[in-house]
């Protein structure tokens, strides 16, 4: 309870190991200059009280001071530094006559210090940042308002109630046991908030405002004041957030300011000259490694055929599989030498492999390392390109998605990073390498376009930005905040991974019940149809999806909805009815 204005609370304190007549009082300058009149007075900057000595002189110069007083009474050896009640108060308020008030420690750790309280004789309630600790004695009514509390626990080795940090829960406790006067209950509570709710200042950029930065700021009383002295600033309402012009020297002020004031400052801004790649590994150094793989018995043809790969600037994707399918036929010969070999020797090796469980894939790939060898690599004038057979080229459908379907794909999914991934998957008909190359910058957001660099057959184009991809977007680059990579991996500074993406699409069509299998690339598949149904030149699909052939996005033709289901079935022109 607050001690009366003008009115001196007097309890006794025990400090080292002695007995002292302790003096609350809220600040008086008058009554401050009486009491240090006193013989033997002190101040005690942990109690934040005065104290005189237990004896009768200092006690009688006090007497003589003509203040009113009240004199409340002992609660052991705590001194005043603990929420405490006396053991026979079972109302949950605090007396003027049994209770003391409790301060914060000046400890630095902002806790209510801990004076060897006796838990059989007090109530007590000390804070430690995490966690309100409240030991008995309690009354019925004290325990049903701990148990409602959140986070509240029984802690059995310590006996004690463990209640958790919260403004709510101070307050709560605050009401029921009103153990804390109004200066120590301010403090507490500007620390328990300030906890709870630290200041965080985010800087970052989005495609949105492209010559701008963007600026967070949230936490218990946030400093904004400053951010309105800048000048050219916005505010953004939607997303409360702040927009400044991108310039060196306003970013060095405003972090300066906040990280001075102990915010702690999130830099998500690119920054000039670092290195968004993992540390990348030489070709050589790669050559190296697949020639280690390969053994020694061949070294001189597989550093000739990688050598002429890499000359001709193949990417090591192709290198890797060329070189493993010409060793795999360097195996078959033994020790023949692969220039005395003919075509009708890699027919028969190709006829060897093709009685297996292979792919068609596979028996195209040993085709094309074998002729490269020959056609880039060794020329042997004897051997006939042209008679190596390949397998028969079938004619496949690719997996096509109802837009129904990937409505509900889209639907399932709750996670708003993978839903921008989704989005921008089929939205631009893009390929998984493609996605995952794109930067912050190839949004060109006023231009409602995609840049794509170096797609396949490193070539560049460019892909419409949806309108609907835009509005996800926005919230997408708010709540992750991706410096140099559009989409970043957890470490939020390479490249998201391959893998992951598969798992996203793997998962969104599980979820869904479609019991077809359906990869990245089907979303590509799909952007290509529906347009295609929609009635776009198929000349216009081809510079989207990035086809060398026009004959690859007539592929498309076979699977569009828009001329089968203009043609009537002759089935429908029988009239029948296939209840009878």
């Amino acid at each position: 309870m607050q001690t009366p204005h003008n009115l001196i609370s007097i309890r006794p304190l025990y400090y080292q190991d002695a007995k002292w007549i302790a003096l609350y009082f809220t600040y008086d300058a008058g009554i401050v200059k009486k009491i240090k009149g006193i013989q033997g007075r002190r101040y005690s900057q942990t109690h934040r009280c005065w104290y005189l000595p237990c004896e009768e002189t200092p006690w009688l110069q006090f007497r003589t001071l003509g203040i009113p007083y009240v004199i409340e009474k002992s609660t052991g050896p705590s001194g005043t530094a603990d929420c405490t009640r006396s053991q026979g108060d079972h109302t949950g308020k605090v007396s003027t006559e049994g209770g003391t008030q409790s301060v914060i420690s000046e400890d630095g750790e902002g806790r209510i210090a801990d004076n060897k309280v006796k838990p059989e004789e007090d109530l007590m309630i000390i804070w430690n940042n995490q966690y309100f600790q409240i030991r008995p004695p309690l009354s019925g009514d004290d325990v049903t308002l701990i148990k409602s509390l959140a986070g509240s626990w029984w802690h059995a080795k310590y006996h004690k109630w463990m209640v958790r940090s919260s403004p709510k829960n101070l307050e709560a406790l605050q009401r029921h046991f009103a153990c804390w006067d109004k200066e120590a209950y301010e403090k507490i509570y500007e620390l328990v908030s300030a906890r709870m709710d630290p200041v965080i200042v985010q800087l970052y950029t989005t495609p949105q405002y492209c010559k701008s930065f963007i600026v967070k700021i949230q936490g218990y009383k946030a400093d904004f004041q400053f951010l309105k002295s800048l000048p050219d600033r916005q505010y953004d309402q939607d997303f409360k957030r702040w927009i400044l012009p991108l310039n060196s020297n306003i970013v060095n002020r405003l972090k300066q300011h906040y990280e001075g004031q102990g915010a702690k400052v999130i830099d998500r801004l690119p920054k000039e000259g670092q290195s968004y790649l993992p540390t990348p590994v030489s070709f050589g150094d790669r050559q190296q490694r697949l020639l280690t793989k390969y053994g020694a018995g061949h070294y001189e043809i597989i550093k000739e055929y990688t050598d002429a790969l890499l000359r001709m600037r193949y990417s090591w994707n192709t290198v890797s599989n060329y070189t493993g399918a010409l060793f795999k036929y360097l195996q078959y010969l033994g020790q023949v030498r692969l220039e005395d070999t003919t075509a009708n020797d890699a027919n028969v090796y190709l006829s060897s492999i093709a009685k297996k469980r292979v792919s068609e894939s596979l028996i195209h790939q040993a085709v094309n390392a074998i002729k490269f060898y020959f056609d880039k690599v060794k020329f042997v004038s004897d051997f006939q390109l042209e008679k190596i057979q390949r397998p028969k080229k079938g004619s496949y459908l690719p997996t096509i998605l109802s837009i129904r379907e990937i409505d509900n794909i889209l639907r399932s999914v709750d996670n708003l990073k993978h839903l921008a991934i989704i989005y921008t998957l089929y939205g631009g008909g893009l390929r998984l390498n493609e996605l995952l190359s794109l930067k912050v910058t190839d949004i060109h957001w006023d231009r409602n376009q995609i840049f794509i660099r170096s797609g396949k057959g490193k070539e560049d184009r460019v892909v419409m930005l949806s309108h609907v991809l835009k509005t996800l977007l926005v919230k997408y680059f708010d709540a992750y905040q991706p410096t140099y990579w559009l989409f970043e991996g957890i470490n939020k500074k390479f490249q998201y991974s391959e893998k992951s993406v598969q798992n996203v699409i793997k998962r969104a069509a599980k979820k869904t019940g479609i019991t077809r299998r359906v990869t990245t690339h089907t979303l590509r598949h799909c952007f290509a149809t529906h347009l295609l149904d929609n009635g776009t030149d198929v000349r216009f699909i081809q510079e989207l999806l990035g086809h060398k052939d026009i004959k690859t996005t007539l592929i498309y033709t076979h699977v569009t909805t828009s001329r089968v289901t203009a043609i009537k079935s002759p089935l429908d022109a029988l009239n029948l009815c296939p209840e009878r």
